[in-house]
């Protein structure tokens, strides 16, 4: 979080991070590629010399180096949204539907038919089950009503 500020944030908060982050798997320390935990903190930790670069990769999407897009948001969506999406393959069905409505996903999209407004419900969704009951059906193709839609 303190090298993924700004245009770059990729969290709204400490929990947020942390509740998405448990959705991962470890992977191997340093890798530089792949749906991993270690992937992310590669890239967390290489972020003060590029963030721009860096930060995207960092975050929950993956930004096609830590995983696509929606490989990252089905990780967390099947395994905090679990109503939500039957399994990864529906979940990635719809993500693939989702508006990709800029080059790389920040948390600074709140609303809007896209898929950085889904990502963004999601993560705040991870924090604890009170914000799973609220945010979690802001994250589908329907969305709920006010959202992203």
């Amino acid at each position: 979080m303190a090298n993924c500020t700004g245009a770059n944030a990729q969290y709204s908060s400490e929990a947020s991070c942390l509740g998405s982050c448990s959705a991962f798997m470890q992977g191997t320390t340093g890798a530089t590629s792949g749906n991993t935990l270690s992937c992310r903190a590669y890239h967390a930790g290489a972020a003060p010399s590029d963030a721009a670069l860096h930060c995207p990769h960092a975050g929950p999407a993956g930004d096609g180096a830590c995983g696509g897009n929606c490989e990252g948001f089905c990780t967390i969506a099947v395994a905090k949204c679990g109503g939500q999406f039957a399994d990864v393959a529906s979940c990635t069905t719809a993500c693939n539907s989702f508006a990709m409505n800029t080059a790389h996903y920040t948390d600074a999209t709140t609303s809007g038919n896209s898929f950085s407004c889904r990502m963004y419900h999601l993560s705040v969704a991870a924090t604890d089950a009170t914000s799973a009951g609220i945010h979690c059906a802001h994250t589908t193709a329907a969305s709920a009503p006010g959202a992203c839609q």
